[in-house]
């Protein structure tokens, strides 16, 4: 390999003695440091002792000596003065040299985007609390909106059985109800001996006569365009001529009583 200039060479010094803060132990066979230099201080390393075992100054290099196969490499150390380093281990005849080049900016990195991905992963989770509400809420509103429609088809159907369509579209339309009619007719109408036979026949016949006799005078106010206005008991009232004037209204509450 070609020998690097010295304006390259330099570079490399003063990125890794600037930037990395780049600093070593020269250990000696016995495991002892015998040599220390450069940016010790920024790792709090700056009291280590020359002459005595490394392992009792840093703890982590406990059991690492000797080492098995150099050059060796251990990424992302956390150091005792909170800085973390990448320790490069070398081979020198008997002895072994130390490096430690800066890797906290690297660390502090990793730990952004590792914050950063937690933050992502509840956002999403968040998401997914926030759609499932939403469908909840969704749902309900559905329901709800179907036990409306329900209540006012019910209430339609009842609005419809008490009063003439006409009468009813006009009440939905919020319109006042106050017509004059010169020519109607009005029949009242009841079952003969009703009282008498319904307390010899019991509840369920008489019930059931009534049933007949209401759908009888509800299709034959359909049929001759008459309006059953009100059942009394056993009795109806029914008119023809209003709310949709006729002149045949005599006429065809006279066929609505014969049937």
């Amino acid at each position: 390999m070609a020998r690097l200039p010295k304006e390259v060479r330099s570079w490399i010094y003063d990125f890794f003695s600037n930037e990395r803060f780049a600093a070593y132990l020269k250990i000696d066979a016995r495991q002892c440091i015998e040599e220390k230099g450069g940016n010790l201080e920024h790792y709090g390393l700056s009291s280590l002792r020359t002459g005595e075992l490394v392992a009792d100054q840093l703890e982590f290099m406990e059991g690492l000596l000797p080492c098995p196969e150099l050059p060796f490499h251990m990424p992302m150390m956390e150091l005792p003065g909170g800085h973390v380093a990448d320790l490069h281990l070398f081979g020198d005849g008997g002895s072994v040299w130390l490096v430690f080049l800066d890797a906290t900016p690297e660390r502090d990195h990793q730990q952004r985007l590792q914050q950063k991905a937690y933050e992502m992963t509840l956002l999403q989770e968040r998401e997914r609390q926030l759609n499932a509400k939403l469908q909840s809420t969704n749902e309900a509103l559905r329901e709800s909106q179907e036990g409306l429609s329900r209540e006012y088809r019910r209430a339609e159907s009842l609005l419809l059985n008490i009063l003439p369509a006409s009468i009813a579209e006009r009440l939905k339309a919020d319109e006042q109800i106050a017509d004059n009619h010169a020519e109607v007719s009005v029949l009242f109408a009841d079952i003969v001996g009703f009282t008498e036979r319904a307390r010899s026949v019991g509840a369920v016949t008489t019930l059931a006569i009534l049933n007949y006799f209401f759908k009888a005078a509800d299709l034959l106010s359909e049929q001759y365009g008459c309006e059953k206005i009100k059942t009394i008991g056993d009795c109806v009232m029914a008119v023809a001529g209003l709310p949709v004037a006729r002149s045949d209204h005599a006429e065809a509450l006279a066929h609505y009583a014969l049937e």
